[in-house]
């Protein structure tokens, strides 16, 4: 789509009077008032990382939503005008209702152009944002950086020991509300 950050490919179908997405192009607003994602805290680096975490790229899916929220707008606009074309109370009014349903589509656009800027910013800065203690030169497998692996022996154990814990735990909350019962028995005697 071409957001603010000038590195998305722009694809997307803007009707007549529409978005400057379509067609490849950048819109002259988007494109003017654009501020790299890399200067806005978010590195060519910090988005190869998001890519290989989450297996597409950011950007990507941001045009994904883009090009998915213009061809709805298209949709809609195409199906109402064509139902204001064969209302028999409007059919007469063809060029108001093709100029009509113009402006709405252009309306609509400029509202996805706007919004679409500040969705891709705020998913690339905390949706698809990974951590740096995330190692992700693991291989297939990923691990917080610094943290071991155990033995399937040591898990036991540990599941062990935990479900221990759980037993002595449930047993302490019922010592623990017999004697909270025993106690309201005996202050309600001596009242």
């Amino acid at each position: 789509h071409g957001g603010p950050s000038g590195i998305g490919s722009s694809s997307g179908g803007g009707a007549a009077g529409g978005s400057a997405h379509s067609g490849g192009t950048v819109s002259a607003k988007a494109a003017g008032a654009a501020k790299p994602l890399s200067s806005a805290n978010n590195s060519d680096e910090d988005l190869k990382r998001s890519e290989a975490f989450f297996g597409i790229s950011p950007v990507r899916f941001v045009d994904d939503v883009y090009n998915c929220a213009s061809m709805y707008i298209k949709q809609a606009t195409d199906q109402m005008e064509g139902a204001m074309l064969d209302d028999e109370d409007t059919r007469g009014y063809h060029d108001e209702v093709k100029e009509g349903v113009g402006r709405a589509s252009s309306t609509l656009y400029a509202a996805l152009d706007k919004n679409i800027d500040k969705f891709e910013l705020y998913i690339v800065r905390n949706i698809f944002k990974v951590p740096e203690h995330l190692d992700l030169d693991t291989g297939s497998t990923l691990q917080l950086a610094g943290a071991s692996t155990h033995t399937q022996e040591e898990e036991d154990a540990l599941d062990q020991t935990l479900d221990t814990l759980r037993s002595r735990l449930q047993q302490a909350g019922y010592v623990n509300s017999a004697m909270t019962n025993r106690m309201q028995e005996l202050v309600a005697q001596l009242a």
